[in-house]
């Protein structure tokens, strides 16, 4: 699976989440837009909702921020009908990109529909919860 993911040339976070989606078989191609505000806004990211990267494949599903790649697979398998996009917002220790050790937050990973409202695509309580 291919997908285009739009961040920051300097961050090292995004890098790392790019290198962990690789390992399970993606192919990834960086795009380094002038605002990432920009990026956001031309997918109507809320910025409550926003992360430090936005990646998207060719049938314009769209995924925001450290999403594992459970989530990943099974959202692009079948993407729930209404919806835009699936999100981690912000930057949860523990998630793929943001290892630190042992130390591990749970988090939920958001769906976003087409009407902007939000709900619970899955709950990772550990860090098995968000790989295959």
């Amino acid at each position: 699976m291919a997908l285009t993911v739009q961040k920051s040339p300097t961050c090292g976070c995004c890098k790392l989440w790019m290198d962990y989606a690789r390992s399970y078989g993606f192919t990834l191609t960086a795009e380094h837009p002038a605002s990432m505000d920009a990026a956001f806004a031309a997918h109507d990211i809320p910025a409550k909702l926003q992360a430090c990267h936005v990646a998207t494949n060719a049938d314009g599903q769209v995924i925001v921020g450290h999403v594992g790649i459970a989530q990943v697979l099974e959202y692009l398998k079948a993407p729930p009908a209404g919806s835009r996009a699936l999100i981690v917002p912000g930057m949860p220790v523990g998630s793929p990109g943001m290892e630190q050790g042992e130390a591990f937050d749970p988090y939920e990973v958001l769906l976003l529909a087409s009407d902007g409202t939000t709900t619970t695509f899955a709950t990772v309580a550990s860090p098995t919860d968000q790989s295959i």
